[in-house]
């Protein structure tokens, strides 16, 4: 960690924050909502768990409007 810390602040003029930096195997870390498992790219538990969240409130049952408008939402909060 020392030696990457090192060349990001002296070469590459970054600040680093040591609280939040960690150097660990691909497999034991979460990046931008994504885990590393072996060759497979995995969402990260939390990522997956708003995932589900967000399309239980775009499509519950209660709410009385075309599949088309929850649809549209999905897309826009997930591709676009």
């Amino acid at each position: 960690m020392r030696s990457v810390q090192r060349f990001l602040e002296h070469r590459l003029k970054l600040k680093v924050n040591a609280g939040k930096s960690s150097v660990l195997p691909t497999d034991q870390t979460s990046f931008l909502g994504f885990t590393f498992k072996g060759t497979k790219i995995r969402w990260s538990d939390k990522a997956f768990r708003e995932f589900i969240r967000q399309i239980k409130r775009l499509t519950g049952r209660s709410w009385f409007v075309s599949m088309d408008h929850p649809i549209l939402a999905l897309l826009r909060l997930y591709l676009i």
